[in-house]
């Protein structure tokens, strides 16, 4: 039987490459600083373990590229988001069950780059992706699926849990300012779908309320 220890190594200056090699899961973001999660199978009196533990990502290592095994974290991370990429999606989503999945959409990203310029343009993908990582439980999944897509994939939610965490998202967003540009307004389109099934066997009914609410615009349709 597993057990899972869970234990913060805080590496401020340093980081060995060979530390982690074929070991780190994921990276997760706690009262905003980013961390390697890695897990690793140990025996303790004699008896199998889990261990996790994180390593915290300081500036040098943000951008270094870590590129070591099938696991690794340059292979399933978005930079520009913190979030994780459509592969891994592929190779470690799709097939496996979750609670609820949700399409995420960024209405009128195009306008604003036009209109405010690439810049604004990234910082409206930066913020609504922030908006969506503090608001994912621990358990749960955000990944960047397009330009201005994201998919979020929850687990052990309960039907009305998994409605108020969207709303909450999409109230966030609505309330958006920018002082430099005050008549910036930031929506977002938002289709989702509960019920316990494969991820996958949930895209089709995602598709088809996110189509819905891209009709009216800034709009939530959960089916």
């Amino acid at each position: 039987m597993n057990e899972v220890f869970d234990y913060t190594i805080l590496k401020e200056d340093i980081f060995d490459k060979d530390n982690i090699e074929h070991e780190v899961s994921s990276i997760e973001v706690k009262d905003h600083v980013s961390y390697f999660v890695c897990r690793k199978h140990v025996l303790i009196d004699g008896e199998p373990r889990l261990l996790e533990f994180g390593y915290k990502i300081n500036e040098k290592v943000k951008h270094q590229v870590i590129d070591d095994g099938p696991n690794s974290v340059a292979r399933y991370t978005n930079y520009e988001t913190g979030l994780y990429n459509r592969r891994y999606y592929h190779e470690q989503v799709k097939k496996y069950p979750c609670t609820g999945l949700a399409f995420l959409n960024i209405d009128h990203l195009r306008s604003i780059n036009k209109k405010y310029g690439r810049l604004v343009g990234d910082e409206t993908i930066a913020f609504i992706s922030q908006v969506i990582r503090i608001r994912l439980g621990p358990d749960d999944v955000g990944i960047r699926y397009g330009t201005n897509d994201f998919m979020l994939v929850f687990y052990h939610l309960d039907e009305l849990a998994f409605i108020e965490r969207l709303k909450d998202i999409h109230n966030i967003v609505q309330a958006y300012t920018n002082t430099q540009y005050p008549d910036l307004k930031l929506t977002v389109s938002i289709g989702g779908a509960y019920r316990n099934d494969i991820v996958a066997n949930l895209i089709d009914t995602c598709d088809d309320a996110l189509y819905e609410a891209k009709q009216s615009e800034n709009a939530l349709i959960i089916k």
